[in-house]
């Protein structure tokens, strides 16, 4: 058809792997010349030969050097009015970005896929190195859209993370921001649960460090709704409250106002009662 571009059939492996094809071809068709991208090809051959060999054409270009040698071979096939231009790689005719690829519009050695830049990418519009998924930046990435190496899911930003949309290393869940966190939208590191701001949080909504529960405000806090550090229970204000509801410091009930506070409420018996 005219304008058309006539797609190369299988390709035969051994073909590919044998110099000797590229000498013979040069040697049957005369003025067909193999050169570089930076050396001007010859005139297009014309004929019934040509027209026959056209779908090889590419097979016996990237046959000589192993496939490494970046060739064009044009020859006017005699049932379209286009040139047909081979190029070296695994790729698709027409498309001479691609070095060793296996794909389209890829650039360096090793991509598998499409629109790759680096090495050895596997999926589509990757930059860096040995990622597999699409739309990563960085090295060895799994998944898409991910910034930084080693991740393992989507969108993350730094290493080794293991989820989606994480910022820091070595996540795993989702939305967690610093290191080393499991769950979700986590920011700090070493947090065990969701929503946790801090480190080594257990639960979620935590605020601080080391807290068991959610919604603490503090650091070492087990249980929930606690202001403070190290209260066991629920709603504490103040550190090291063990009970629920208490307002001071190392109060053990529930209830209570002041600090060394035993008991519950107005009955409770203490220094500050």
């Amino acid at each position: 058809m005219a304008g058309a571009h006539r797609a190369p059939t299988r390709w035969d492996t051994a073909r590919r792997g044998a110099a000797l094809r590229t000498v013979a071809v040069a040697a049957t068709f005369g003025t067909a010349a193999i050169a570089a991208p930076s050396v001007a090809a010859a005139e297009p051959v014309t004929g019934t030969a040509c027209s026959g060999l056209g779908a090889d054409l590419v097979d016996l270009a990237t046959g000589s050097a192993g496939g490494e040698l970046a060739a064009l071979l044009p020859c006017q096939l005699t049932d379209t009015a286009d040139s047909f231009i081979g190029f070296v790689g695994l790729g698709s005719v027409g498309d001479a970005v691609n070095d060793g690829a296996l794909g389209s519009s890829n650039l360096g050695p090793g991509n598998v896929g499409s629109s790759n830049t680096g090495s050895d990418n596997a999926g589509w519009n990757n930059d860096g190195w040995a990622n597999t998924g699409s739309a990563n930046s960085g090295s060895a990435n799994a998944g898409w859209n991910n910034d930084g190496f080693a991740n393992t899911g989507s969108a993350n930003s730094g290493s080794v993370n293991a989820g989606w949309n994480n910022d820091g290393f070595g996540n795993t869940g989702s939305a967690n921001s610093g290191l080393g966190n499991t769950g979700w939208n986590n920011i700090g590191w070493l947090n065990t649960g969701s929503a946790n701001a801090g480190s080594s949080n257990t639960g979620g909504f935590n605020l601080g460090s080391s807290n068991t529960g959610w919604f603490n405000v503090g650091s070492s806090n087990t249980g929930s709704g606690n202001f403070g550090s190290a209260n066991s229970g629920s709603t504490n204000v103040g550190s090291a409250n063990t009970g629920s509801g208490n307002a001071g410091s190392a109060n053990t009930g529930s209830g209570t106002t002041g600090s060394l506070e035993t008991g519950v409420g107005s009955a409770a018996v203490g220094p500050l009662s």
